[in-house]
């Protein structure tokens, strides 16, 4: 008798949870990670979710908003804006991989609003400072497993 192992969470599973992990924040206009607790949080789930899903893929996608804008125009900064989504989410994939997470299972997407992507960018359009945080963060998203030789 052969024995088959049978994984009780779906693809689909794996990716609503990898999205309901918390976004990490950023200050206006920096890719600077200063969310520390909420980082080692993440990577804590995020680890534990490619332990249970060994075929499942994460990205990880930067955000900014307006006041992104303004912060670099401050500062007088000679990063280029449409960069600065992308730039946040490799900060923090460096620091999952750092963490342990295995690189071939990680990817880093700059959501900008306005440019089609593969992931829909949901965007918070109220001039409050909570829809300002939001949209100045990273989150995680997946679009199921990679597909299984057989």
């Amino acid at each position: 008798m052969v024995a088959i192992r049978v994984n009780p969470k779906s693809p689909t599973d794996f990716a609503t949870e990898v999205s309901s992990i918390t976004p990490i924040p950023f200050d206006a206009g920096s890719s600077i990670l200063s969310a520390g607790d909420l980082v080692q949080e993440a990577a804590k789930r995020l680890e534990a979710l490619l332990k249970e899903h060994p075929n499942g893929l994460i990205v990880v996608r930067g955000h900014r908003d307006q006041g992104d804008t303004q912060a670099l125009l401050v500062q007088k900064a000679t990063q280029d804006l449409n960069g600065l989504p992308l730039k946040r989410a490799q900060v923090v994939r460096d620091y999952l991989v750092k963490f342990g997470l295995p690189t071939n299972r990680l990817g880093a997407f700059g959501a900008v609003p306005g440019i089609e992507n593969a992931f829909p960018v949901e965007v918070c359009h109220e001039d409050t400072a909570e829809c300002h945080t939001r949209n100045r963060s990273v989150d995680f998203v997946s679009n199921g497993e990679a597909p299984t030789a057989k």
